[in-house]
C-alpha cells in the first residue's frame, strides 16, 4: 500500500510538471478583446498568445453576458479513460456550438472523443490547451493487494 501511494505521489508531481505550459490565471474573454496583443502568462513564465480572429469568432458565438465568464485558454483535460473532458459553463456552451451538438443550461462539463477533440483544436488552436489530469489516479479505486 505504501509503494503504492509513493507512485501515486510520484506521478501526480510528474503530471503537474508536465502542465507547466498552463497560465498561472486564465483570462476571460472580454479581458483579451480589450487587450492590444491578448495573452496569458504561463506557470512556467513564458506568455501564450491568442489569435485575435479566435476570440472574435468565440465572441461571435457567445451572448454578450457570457463574455466575462468564458475563461481562456479552454482546457482540454486528458486523462486515463482516453476520453478528453470540458469544464465549465461557458465553455462547454461553446464547445456544443462549434461541435453541433445539443447544449443545455445546466451543463458544465462535456466529454469528446479524440475526433471531437481534433476538431476543436483545429478551429480554435490558440483558444484551446491540452491539460493533463490527475483526476484518474486520485479517484481510481483502491485495490487490495493479497499476499
Amino acid at each position: 500500500m505504501r509503494d503504492e501511494s509513493r507512485l501515486d505521489k510520484y506521478v501526480i508531481k510528474e503530471i503537474l510538471r508536465i502542465n507547466r505550459h498552463l497560465p498561472r490565471r486564465r483570462k476571460t474573454l472580454e479581458e483579451l478583446l480589450r487587450e492590444e496583443r491578448p495573452h496569458v502568462v504561463n506557470r512556467d513564465g513564458t506568455k501564450h498568445y491568442f489569435d485575435r480572429d479566435e476570440l472574435e469568432r468565440l465572441a461571435d458565438i457567445l451572448p454578450r453576458y457570457l463574455h466575462g465568464r468564458l475563461k481562456l485558454p479552454i482546457l482540454i483535460e486528458l486523462g486515463y479513460s482516453g476520453a478528453a473532458v470540458i469544464r465549465g459553463k461557458a465553455e462547454v456552451r461553446v464547445v456544443c456550438e462549434v461541435l453541433g451538438e445539443e447544449w443545455r443550461f445546466s451543463q458544465d462539463r462535456v466529454e469528446l472523443n479524440m475526433l471531437d477533440v481534433r476538431k476543436l483544436r483545429r478551429e480554435f488552436p490558440t483558444a484551446t490547451q491540452y491539460m493533463f489530469s490527475t483526476e484518474y489516479i486520485m479517484g481510481r479505486p483502491k485495490v487490495e493487494r493479497r499476499g
